[in-house]
């Protein structure tokens, strides 16, 4: 059996080598490169944690790669129960495009002819720049009825404005 030491400079040197790489490669099936991030900094956590159960006649790739898979799953199960699965076009929406101007006046008249409850999500969303997630915090709407709500705004302003800004 290795000694602690032996193990932690090997996860050390795989994590010098490899961690821009396995980010890349769990970007997608994570979807975005934060949550890529996230995954692979527990999967090297985890190593660190588990070090023990590392055995020298094994392949230290798939050892980490069996603890990687687990990180994604265990990332996935956590964000569906909380009803929320961050994607790269969803962090973008913390920032989001902006509008043109000239329409923006119209887009927030479009919003006060919303109800009160409506346009206060909608401005958070669309102005003050809150994620879907967090103005779920602030409202009594659940999240998935808040990115309804967005999501049929934009359909709106689609066939408003006929164009594709809105996406």
């Amino acid at each position: 059996m290795l000694e602690k030491a032996e193990v932690y400079g090997l996860i050390e040197d795989h994590y010098r080598t490899n961690f821009d790489h396995l980010v890349m490669r769990f970007r997608g099936p994570s979807g975005s490169k934060h949550n890529g991030e996230d995954i692979v900094q527990e999967a090297y956590t985890r190593a660190m944690t588990y070090w023990d159960s590392f055995n020298i006649e094994k392949d230290f790739k798939k050892w980490f790669s069996r603890i990687l898979v687990n990180c994604l799953k265990d990332k996935v199960k956590e964000e569906r129960q909380h009803g929320f699965f961050e994607t790269d076009a969803q962090v973008a929406e913390g920032q989001p495009r902006a509008f043109n101007r000239l329409i923006i006046r119209d887009v927030k008249k479009i919003i006060k002819m919303q109800p009160d409850n409506v346009a206060y999500i909608l401005n958070l969303y669309f102005f003050a720049q809150y994620k879907t997630i967090e103005i779920a915090d602030l409202v009594p709407e659940s999240h998935a009825n808040i990115r309804h709500t967005i999501h049929d705004f934009r359909r709106t302003l689609r066939r408003k404005f006929d164009m594709r800004l809105f996406e």
